[in-house]
């Protein structure tokens, strides 16, 4: 059996997109035959999702660069290594690579790279500008990449199946900026809907959100985190959600969205998918009571021309297939 790494990173401040990347690349690789090997930061709930997963011996990095990169050396050999980390120096590939190790990277800003395959499942053309500097490299670049899991490529129910009934809120593993309390508030002048509320598992705030819930006119079923988000996307009639790995799930399953972007990169992110017509993106000031926000779910809810053609236009840019795409492309470089 041959063994893939991955070396990832999670926790309240960056969430767990990065962690649910690799574990959706670490699924498909599973599902055909390898032994998946992971390395992560110092985080009770990356290393918890990981092994919720059914990968139980990940190890932890040390936490100086030189040593790092000694430790994966050594651990990784000459197995390939997948690297979806935050605000990494270019420099660091450059030292795996000079350690001999074969690396593909999951990138998300476009810098300078030099592993041997880049990945960048973004739909943000600005923050893919790669250029081959250590060759061989393949640039993997467009929404046909980004990685999800594979149920993720299976065809979703309709936009107007009449068990999507539910308004979904979910803003990512952590949320530390609370905007899932903006949400609970900026809809309490919506007429009551039945709505599914998901708290990711580095939510900080889980307490006064159940309050705000059991306080709000909405029919409001807490999942504090949620054991499995496929039902759920596919109940929803819609949803308001973050922009980052989960508008990407979103799209996948046809849900059409409210996008409210936490940081600059989600936000050119959301952009580009509203310019396609398959999100209706906010910006975080207009995430309030009385803002804007209320008048688009309204309006959304009834009107299902729109939401078809938004989880048309989805759809279309994120088909579930990532995963497979680019393990294909691993297995076809590192042999």
């Amino acid at each position: 059996m041959e063994t893939l790494w991955f070396r990832v990173d999670g926790g309240p401040t960056m969430g767990l997109g990065h962690v649910a990347r690799a574990l959706a690349l670490a699924d498909e690789a599973r599902a055909r035959g390898f032994r998946c090997r992971f390395a992560l930061n110092d985080d009770a709930a990356a290393r918890a999702l990981v092994e919720s997963r059914g990968f139980a011996d990940a190890a932890s990095v040390p936490p100086s660069l030189a040593d790092e990169v000694r430790f994966l050396a050594k651990a990784v050999g000459g197995a390939p290594l997948v690297t979806d980390l935050r605000g990494r120096d270019p420099s660091f590939y450059r030292l795996l690579r000079e350690a001999g190790l074969w690396v593909c990277a999951v990138d998300d800003m476009g810098e300078p790279i030099v592993a041997h395959v880049v990945v960048n499942g973004g739909a943000a053309p600005s923050f893919a500008n790669y250029q081959e500097l250590w060759p061989p490299q393949r640039f993997l670049v467009g929404t046909r990449y980004v990685p999800l899991p594979r149920p993720f490529a299976d065809e979703p129910p309709a936009a107007d199946d009449p068990h999507r009934t539910r308004l979904l809120i979910t803003f990512g593993g952590s949320d530390a900026a609370d905007y899932t309390g903006r949400a609970l508030e900026a809809l309490a002048d919506v007429e009551p809907l039945d709505v599914d509320l998901v708290l990711g598992p580095a939510y900080p705030y889980v307490r006064a959100a159940r309050d705000l819930a059991a306080a709000s006119p909405h029919r409001v079923d807490v999942h504090a985190p949620a054991r499995e988000m496929l039902p759920l996307y596919h109940r929803a009639r819609m949803a308001l959600a973050a922009g980052g790995i989960t508008q990407y799930e979103l799209l996948s399953r046809g849900v059409p969205t409210v996008s409210v972007p936490h940081v600059a990169r989600e936000a050119a992110e959301s952009s580009a998918f509203a310019e396609a017509g398959a999100v209706v993106a906010l910006r975080a000031e207009e995430l309030r009571a009385g803002g804007p926000v209320v008048e688009l779910i309204r309006g959304l809810w009834e009107d299902d021309g729109r939401r078809r053609a938004m989880a048309a236009a989805g759809r279309a840019l994120v088909d579930g297939g990532g995963a497979a795409r680019v393990l294909d492309v691993i297995v076809e470089m590192a042999r």
